[in-house]
């Protein structure tokens, strides 16, 4: 069976045509060079860079295999070690220092500040400066890749390059995510008031019900076997249903024994 191509455009709504969604980034990202000063050519390997940042971007809106829970994905070098101890071999390093590395540029950049006030990466890691270790990350993904390969695949440049000059890649980043794609959408405290309200509805509601199931089963169980004890947790689930919902009404009188 013929494998379907996945279909990656978008339509601009101005110029009427339906463009590649990869060309929409790698565009935002030239884009973002040239407001940031850092022209193409600076480095070596800057327009394979731009292909790989722009392909990262495009990645967060067409498949979820970047922000996957994976095992070998953390904030901590240890756990990282931990995993490669486990599951050694060349192959491995390549693609969890790889994905560590991608992982880590995106949270600094795409989601720099989203991190909700009580997390534990607010709490304890927010302090952290992660460059240095994403750096590092990349650096080690090129050597492992070009003992796979060979040193001059492009893609171990590539990885090498992001790795020598990160903190131009990570300004590159914030810039298009800031200006250009508006990724993350700041919610404003009233937004966010009625989402926790929302939040709340739903969690009573399911409270109710969990409750009424609950109450539905020991009433069964109580016209099967009318004891003093069943009468009792029919009541106390009773009790607990109204608190919930001021309109739920019961006969008492159908325990009577």
């Amino acid at each position: 069976m013929a494998r379907k191509k996945l279909i990656r455009t978008y339509h601009d709504i101005e110029e009427g045509v339906r463009e590649d969604t990869n060309f929409f980034f790698l565009e935002n990202v030239l884009k973002a060079r040239i407001a940031l000063d850092i022209g193409t050519g600076l480095h070596d390997y800057d327009e394979e860079v731009n292909v790989y940042v722009a392909y990262l971007l495009m990645s967060l809106v067409t498949t979820d295999a970047l922000i996957r829970a994976k095992p070998y994905i953390s904030a901590y070098d240890g756990d990282v070690r931990k995993y490669l101890e486990e599951h050694p071999g060349a192959r491995n390093e390549y693609r969890v220092y790889r994905e560590n590395a991608d992982y880590g540029l995106v949270a600094e950049t795409v989601f720099s500040g989203q991190e909700h006030p009580g997390s534990y990466y607010e709490r304890v890691l927010s302090e952290r400066d992660e460059s240095g270790r994403i750096a590092l990350y990349y650096q080690l993904a090129a050597s492992a890749l070009s003992h796979l390969t060979c040193a001059n695949t492009t893609l171990v440049h590539v990885l090498a390059s992001i790795a020598d000059n990160y903190g131009d890649v990570e300004k590159l980043l914030r810039k298009v995510s800031k200006d250009y794609f508006e990724l993350i959408e700041r919610l404003s405290d009233g937004s966010l008031y009625h989402m926790q309200l929302e939040a709340a509805g739903i969690a009573a509601k399911n409270d109710y019900d969990r409750r009424l199931d609950e109450f539905l089963k020991a009433y069964y169980e109580y016209t099967l076997n009318p004891t003093e004890e069943g009468r009792r947790q029919v009541m106390g689930l009773v009790e607990g249903l109204r608190a919930l919902n001021k309109d739920f009404n019961f006969d008492e009188r159908k325990l009577s024994r």
